[in-house]
């Protein structure tokens, strides 16, 4: 059964500043829409199969690779919480300051 799905605020914060990047950069909506979507279906599936994400840190947390964007997210009772998303592109020493800021 899917467990309730938990946008945090800066996860949703992050996500909308990925979508603006895409718009402003392309000068149009279509791309950040069609990321958009993926970042939907990949929520969903994650709340639907919590447990599918490759585990990270002794299996506090977990994350899914959707294109250049790594979706972390943690389980809890009855329901998946996304803490953020991150650019796979950027310095992972970066990534590992941000989780040890959710400990």
């Amino acid at each position: 059964m899917a467990k309730r799905l938990i946008w945090s605020p800066v996860a949703r914060e992050i996500r909308k500043e990925i979508l603006q990047y895409w718009i402003l950069r392309n000068k149009s909506k279509r791309y950040s829409q069609k990321l958009n979507i993926l970042f939907e279906n990949s929520a969903q599936q994650i709340a639907d199969f919590p447990h599918s994400g490759i585990s990270i840190s002794g299996n506090v947390y977990r994350g899914k690779l959707i294109k250049d964007y790594y979706i972390l997210y943690k389980i809890k009772d009855d329901s998946v919480e996304i803490l953020f998303i991150w650019d796979t592109r950027k310095d992972p020493a970066d990534l590992l300051k941000l989780v040890m800021n959710f400990k």
